[in-house]
């Protein structure tokens, strides 16, 4: 409890520190203006928009409402396992559930440890809590349908849950309702069909209404969502679900050869112990098991085992199972092993569910959703528990090392530049208030970033840039300059860079917005980014014609990702570019633009 505690008050210190320039800023402008862009993957702004406006642009409030979803979410389905799992144990569970509920809260907040400084809600969060919800109205409905008792809330829930995460995120959506058919099929005793065809109906009927507010509140979101797949392939074509198998195969082969050594060794010396293990003392049994959560723990921090984290834990679950039968002397497990079998497979498969499609790490970007994989180590524990397997305190130190990665990382976030996400300085040293944006966001920065923004807004202002002004960003990750100056992204919330196809993608969007809107843009310019647009002057000159735009301003600020990055300078040069129609100096314009950008 006390861990848990630490977290959320750390996180509640950090809330209003830190500006990420790229990917959370992507966040902010999908809340603002995801019904502007030309394609888009993911609606997830939709969702969270008005939370948003309402708090006032606020992005402090913005991520605390997500450490809210997640603990609001993890409770919940914890809850519900337990009175799906556990129910037999009466009155003494009940008084125990409590300290079971924390430990998965606080191995949830390793949500915040991977890419740990992006804390707005996005997509990765609302399928988080999409899942979530998802797997305790699904183990309600199996509940409520055996005890004789009406299951229609849950089921609609559950379908207006799926349709959340697959307007997010499909492919999590599409993994997880795949998962979740297999489990229902392996536990469900009932097979009328009528009362499937009402489950079914009730599910259909909670997935559709996403669809219908989306299209009340935009009708073009189907237009939209075709031409962002059509931009995925632009950027990057070889992107691919086989890309997604070949890297999890490829950091299998990196990984595996160092800890497999490690994990086949500990699994046989259970093997040769088991006589012993079956009649050693509760206090000895303890050590192991206190062990065993220990290496869980350690394959989270140590990068040498971060990818192979949900194959430790899983072995690790394995184990656990092992020694409570050996404990119990091959007697009756006094529960349904069969039902909790399929519910630690199903655990320790949802976070591979939820990656599945990243363009990242699969299986060290699973780390996000641990929180499933912790409750399959929680039903192992909560056995030993109940048979007095382990004793009290081993059991409750066991629980408290669940939550040790989150604590760690949220700290060294708080101390460690290393441990951040795109920042220039550590949590800890950002206390400069900056105001952002038309709306008045407030953050606190580093003094570094304090000054690149003083300067970057001191150069709009010298070059009159207006309140809500279209701006193109060609610098290929600067999305959060363009939010910083109270400007709004035109076409794209953030025009990625450093892809084969990313000029591609570029001139695709361009040919999909408005002629007199590109030709009134704002242009953001790098001469020095590793992922500009280097050919930006040739777009513009393909779709408006040459000599467009004239130099407006050029400030000096800090690289974000310097810090983090070998080989990025410490500092780069931005460059405001305005239309000639704003200027109304064609002629200067003409001989300032170039024809290509070095």
């Amino acid at each position: 409890m006390l861990m848990l505690f630490v977290q959320v008050a750390l996180y509640l210190w950090m809330a209003p520190r830190g500006f990420e320039f790229t990917d959370e800023s992507y966040y902010l402008h999908n809340f603002l203006y995801w019904r502007e862009f030309t394609g888009t993957v993911t609606f997830f702004g939709a969702y969270f928009e008005w939370p948003f406006r309402l708090s006032g642009a606020s992005i402090a409030a913005m991520r605390v409402l997500s450490l809210v979803l997640v603990l609001a979410s993890t409770a919940l389905l914890v809850r519900q396992v337990m009175s799906f799992n556990w129910e037999e144990q009466g009155a003494d569970g009940t008084r125990q559930r409590f300290w079971y509920m924390v430990a998965p809260m606080g191995t949830a907040m390793l949500f915040f440890g991977y890419l740990s400084t992006l804390r707005a809600p996005s997509y990765n969060l609302l399928c988080l809590v999409a899942m979530a919800l998802m797997t305790a109205c699904m183990l309600s409905v199996l509940a409520r349908r055996a005890a004789g008792r009406s299951m229609g809330a849950a089921a609609f829930l559950y379908g207006l849950a799926l349709g959340a995460c697959f307007l997010s995120k499909a492919t999590t959506a599409v993994s997880v309702t795949l998962l979740h058919t297999v489990f229902f099929l392996a536990l469900n005793r009932d097979w009328d069909w009528r009362w499937l065809l009402k489950l079914v109906t009730l599910v259909t009927a909670g997935f559709l209404l996403n669809f219908v507010m989306l299209t009340l509140s935009f009708p073009g979101w189907l237009e939209m969502l075709q031409e962002g797949i059509a931009l995925t392939h632009v950027r990057d074509g070889s992107y691919s679900m086989w890309m997604v198998l070949n890297g999890l195969r490829w950091a299998l082969q990196k990984q595996l050869p160092g800890a497999a050594p490690w994990l086949l060794g500990g699994a046989l010396l259970l093997f040769f112990a088991r006589r012993k293990i079956a009649l050693a003392s509760p206090f000895a049994r303890s050590f192991l098991v206190v062990a065993l959560l220990a290496v869980v723990s350690f394959s989270h921090v140590y990068e040498g085992w971060r990818q192979l984290w949900l194959i430790v834990t899983a072995c690790v679950a394995a184990a656990l199972w092992f020694i409570e039968r050996l404990a119990r002397g091959g007697g009756s497990a006094g529960y349904d092993e069969r039902r909790e079998c399929a519910l630690t497979v199903l655990f320790l498969m949802s976070p591979v569910a939820f990656s599945f499609g990243t363009n990242m790490p699969l299986l060290a970007h699973s780390a996000i959703a641990s929180l499933f994989a912790s409750i399959a180590l929680c039903l192992r524990l909560y056995r030993l528990g109940a048979a007095r397997t382990i004793t009290g305190p081993a059991l409750a130190f066991a629980l408290a090392l669940m939550c040790a990665p989150a604590l760690l990382t949220q700290w060294l976030a708080w101390t460690d530049v290393h441990h951040t996400y795109r920042q220039v300085a550590p949590l800890a040293q950002q206390d400069s208030p900056r105001v952002l944006g038309t709306e008045g966001s407030v953050v606190r920065v580093d003094q570094a970033t304090a000054r690149s923004l003083q300067a970057l807004q001191q150069m709009a202002r010298n070059a009159g840039l207006p309140a809500n002004q279209d701006m193109l960003d060609m610098t290929g990750d600067s999305p959060g300059v363009i939010y910083a100056l109270g400007a709004r992204p035109l076409g794209s919330p953030w025009m990625l860079g450093g892809y084969p196809g990313s000029s591609a993608a570029i001139e695709r969007v361009l040919q999909k917005v408005d002629t007199q809107r590109v030709r009134a843009a704002w242009l953001l310019i790098s001469p020095d980014k590793s992922r500009r647009a280097r050919d930006w002057p040739a777009i513009m000159a393909r779709r408006i014609g040459p000599g467009s735009h004239r130099l407006a301003g050029t400030v000096e600020v800090v690289n974000p990702v310097a810090a983090t990055t070998p080989g990025e300078p410490a500092t780069v040069h931005l460059q405001l570019w305005k239309p000639v129609a704003a200027s109304g100096d064609a002629a200067t314009a003409a001989t300032i633009m170039p024809t290509r950008m070095p």
